[in-house]
């Protein structure tokens, strides 16, 4: 009887992927932005960018649907009034003073509850203590504390910046949820932001990249248009649709396709057509942050 088994060693560092043991001419490279995967081709050895056009895939990571559409049903309000939810670690990265700064100048009667922790916690305390109670940190949820958060949330902002370095976020997988869970999300266009569809209201023309000089203007923006959310929220179904390209059946079948054209001739039409083999097994490495 013929055995089929597929054996795909991962090493994820941040955007790069190898495949262990088997020959370039096979490997398969998946990013969750275009921006990552362009960079990735232009620090690329040479004699290796032009397999880069027809063996990389931009995939965002997938989302439970199913989960996060029940959520505002399950749980109650974590915080009385509304309130606008940072859900991230307090990175530079993260730009989160600039969602501080922002909430400042807002008109609206918002609470902003950051959700995370991090080197920067201190000094945003620090920038936060003239708002009193209206910034609060809660520190880092556990995931039914954080599906609450986010179900109730009047937005997600994602303020999120490119650093010196060039380096920027990928595709940030709490917009992805925020959007199943009907919430809109406002934040910087960089890296894979601006990929998430019409339930993604960007900001920040010069890309995420923000100096001291310009950071007053920009947080003037994100505060007229968190206002404009609150003021008039967009339908919690319609953003719920958005979200459906990214729900996992989707994604594995994407990275499906993309993978396992590399390791057989003929491999089956659909994911669900693998035949079960206890002899298979898909070998997973996360390196530390």
């Amino acid at each position: 009887k013929q055995k089929t088994a597929y054996e795909i060693g991962v090493r994820l560092v941040g955007s790069e992927m190898c495949i262990r043991d088997r020959p370039w001419a096979r490997a398969r490279l998946v990013f969750v932005s275009a921006e990552l995967a362009a960079l990735a081709r232009r620090t690329a050895p040479p004699w290796l960018r032009p397999r880069f056009d027809e063996q990389t895939l931009v995939q965002p990571m997938g989302v439970d649907l199913s989960h996060f559409a029940s959520q505002r049903q399950l749980h109650a309000r974590p915080i009385a009034g509304p309130y606008a939810l940072v859900l991230a670690r307090l990175v530079p990265l993260k730009g989160v003073a600039l969602a501080v700064r922002a909430l400042a100048l807002t008109r609206s009667d918002l609470t902003l509850v950051i959700a995370g922790d991090g080197p920067e916690r201190a000094p945003l305390a620090e920038l936060a203590r003239p708002l009193g109670e209206r910034v609060r940190f809660v520190g880092e949820l556990d995931a039914r504390a954080r599906d609450a958060h986010l179900a109730h949330a009047a937005a997600l902002l994602v303020p999120s910046r490119r650093l010196p370095d060039g380096r920027s976020e990928g595709t940030p997988l709490a917009a992805l949820e925020a959007l199943a869970c009907g919430v809109p999300v406002l934040a910087t266009a960089v890296g894979g932001l601006p990929e998430l569809g019409a339930g993604v209201k960007l900001l920040g023309g010069d890309g995420g990249s923000l100096d001291e000089v310009a950071e007053p203007e920009v947080a003037a923006r994100w505060a007229t248009a968190l206002d404009a959310l609150v003021a008039a929220p967009p339908s919690p179904r319609v953003l719920q649709q958005v979200a459906q390209q990214f729900d996992w059946h989707r994604v594995a079948e994407a990275l499906w396709h993309h993978w396992m054209g590399a390791f057989a001739p003929h491999p089956p039409a659909t994911l669900a057509a693998l035949p079960a083999s206890p002899s298979a097994k898909v070998v997973t490495q996360q390196s530390p942050s």
